[in-house]
């Protein structure tokens, strides 16, 4: 036995696809990046000692390799679910697609080896075995980590009920080939079994697309949802702001018509002397014609409008609030309906955690427009109590007994994303922070990620 051909296929077995795996879920491990690396690295190290001690003092040791396997292949699989903070079903659906890809490429390159040296048995542990393992990985890696990339990574945190059974197409695929491979042992050395697999691969990753596809659809949808209900509720911040204009202006119009009166009235009080009674009719004239006008946060008119709305609630739950917003009339590129989703969302959550904490609460809202960028930061007590489900941050909201996901987030992060900037979340003991960043210049289709600080 050579040891270090036997640890070399060992290690080409198993660390490139758990690296392929980790990859999706590098941004949600339960402890730290290195933690998740040095346990499959262990547990891989522990792979080839086993294999290395069942060769040397097992002389069947051919015989237990299935069970062998399959009880490393579980352990992997608990270590994954230890490692990452997703639940198992959606390990499990990435562990099963990533092992059946495993299993394929080293029964292509069985066949492979078998082709060239005909009169040999194949090995894993082989240097002709290790070499073509390794070409096939350099052709179809890329591949696969593309897919995952740019199919799987962004959708694999859509919150959907299907995960529950999804999980059991790549189990199945996994254990069909399975099936037939160990059934049919020879049958592996076969044009047969080559086209078989690839067509059983190839269909597995079209199921997976329409999969893909339902949870996209999934996700457009409840972003849709939270746009509507911002739009719906800018236009009744709007037809308020409306009804409010046509009562001031009413108002004035009255003021215009009575003040003929009021004149004569100060005119005969100013010709009889009476000092007194002048000035404090003068004072009550006053606070009827300088009635309190409502804040005014910025020029932007919609912005205003979404900004008054939930921090006069607030001044009437009795938070103090704290505000300074510019914000140009004009925001280039950015409509007043995007800058709406980011402001309405980051203050309703901020107004909700106001309600939900004791002691001194506040909220802080900061806007700056430097150049062709603008800079948003909301800041707000809270009561030290925050949560993630599946890497994303989970809303609680007052008129729900239970947890969500935040989707009002996951829209302020797409508005980000939308114009080039960026979304930042921080928490420092009991205040909560949101930094949004946009591009007024913006052409709409750059893309980044949200950033979470802790």
């Amino acid at each position: 036995m050579n040891v270090v051909l036997t640890a070399l296929g060992v290690f080409l077995n198993d660390l490139p696809y758990f690296a392929l795996a980790m990859f999706l879920m590098w941004d949600h491990v339960r402890y730290s990046r290195r933690f998740a690396m040095g346990l499959m690295i262990l547990i891989t190290v522990l792979h080839a000692v086993s294999i290395m001690s069942l060769m040397t003092f097992y002389a069947d040791w051919i015989k237990v390799t299935v069970p062998h396997e399959i009880g490393f292949m579980v352990l992997y699989l608990a270590a994954f679910v230890w490692a990452v903070k997703l639940r198992p079903t959606r390990l499990m659906f990435m562990a099963f697609f990533i092992k059946f890809y495993a299993d394929l490429i080293t029964s292509y390159a069985a066949y492979i080896e078998l082709s060239m040296y005909p009169h040999e048995s194949a090995s894993s542990f082989s240097a002709p075995f290790i070499i073509i393992h390794l070409a096939l990985l350099c052709v179809t890696w890329p591949l696969m980590f593309w897919f995952i990339k740019k199919q799987l990574r962004e959708l694999y945190l859509v919150e959907s009920s299907i995960w529950r059974f999804i999980w059991v197409l790549p189990a199945a695929f996994y254990g069909l080939h399975t099936l037939y491979t160990q059934q049919k042992t020879a049958a592996i050395y076969t044009w047969n079994y080559l086209i078989f697999s690839a067509v059983m691969f190839l269909s597995s990753l079209l199921v997976y697309a329409l999969i893909l596809e339902t949870l996209k659809i999934a996700r457009d949808k409840a972003r849709l949802e939270v746009d509507v209900t911002v739009m719906s509720r800018q236009l009744d911040l709007q037809r308020s702001e409306y009804r409010r204009m046509s009562e001031h202006i009413e108002y004035t119009k009255a003021l215009r018509h009575d003040l003929r009166h009021q004149f004569a009235v100060l005119r005969d009080m100013s010709a009889s002397g009476n000092s007194e009674s002048l000035n404090a009719y003068i004072d009550e004239l006053a606070g009827v014609i300088y009635a309190p006008a409502e804040k005014e946060y910025c020029k932007n008119i919609a912005v205003n409008s979404v900004v008054r709305y939930y921090l006069s609630a607030a001044e009437r739950d009795g938070v103090n609030v704290n505000a300074r917003l510019d914000i140009p009339e004009e925001s280039g590129n950015v409509p007043a309906m995007d800058l709406c989703i980011v402001f309405g969302n980051l203050l309703e959550n901020a107004l909700e955690a106001c309600r939900r904490s004791n002691g001194d609460r506040f909220i802080r809202a900061i806007a700056k427009t430097q150049g062709k960028h603008l800079s948003v930061i909301i800041e707000n007590s809270f009561d030290g109590t925050w949560s993630k489900q599946n890497g994303e941050y989970v809303s609680y909201k007052s008129d729900s007994v239970t947890t969500r996901i935040g989707i009002g987030l996951s829209s302020v992060k797409a508005v980000c994303e939308k114009y080039d900037g960026m979304f930042v979340l921080a928490q420092d003991a009991n205040v909560w922070r949101s930094s949004a960043l946009v591009d007024f210049e913006s052409s709409g289709d750059k893309n980044t990620a949200l950033i979470s600080k802790r």
